[in-house]
């Protein structure tokens, strides 16, 4: 028996700034479809036939606009080179960025606790608000407590 390989895209999912700021409701089946859309506008039936099999929009999270996509291995190249591409989702303009590819979904989940770790580090700077400072302090520590937990779960 062969064993298949897969790659797991992460994407983010960016609202392109327009009058009604209204995001995306962000639904796996219409991720899947504009992905598939654009793979056949580029690649043609080709590139269909080559992803249909094992090709999944696996988890999409309206809070934070990230998605994971699986694909096999080799075929992931044609799906990478159509995100770009993909300007809508359910009628809302967006822009997708991959912003990381892994062989599992466990190193996916800890490349993105590092992501939005960073994200926070980066935004606690820019809160004037006393208040509003201490809610970023405690999301930042409760990142930093879950990736302790499973690290030593790891071990």
């Amino acid at each position: 028996m062969v064993r298949f390989k897969n790659r797991y895209l992460v994407l983010e999912v960016v609202p392109v700034e327009s009058k009604n700021k209204r995001k995306p409701q962000m639904r796996a089946q219409a991720l899947y479809s504009a992905l598939m859309e654009k793979v056949e506008l580029l690649h043609g039936d080709f590139g269909v036939a080559a992803i249909r099999n094992g090709f999944l929009a696996k988890y999409c999270s309206k809070m934070t606009q990230i998605a994971y996509v699986r694909v096999r291995h080799g075929p992931h190249k044609l799906v990478t080179s159509a995100v770009p591409l993909v300007t809508q989702l359910e009628g809302v303009l967006v822009s997708l960025r991959t912003i990381y590819t892994g062989g599992s979904v466990m190193q996916c989940n800890k490349f993105l606790r590092d992501f939005h770790i960073k994200q926070l580090e980066d935004a606690l700077p820019l809160v004037k608000d006393e208040e509003q400072r201490k809610k970023v302090q405690e999301a930042f520590l409760s990142f930093r407590q879950l990736g302790e937990e499973r690290s030593n779960i790891n071990q």
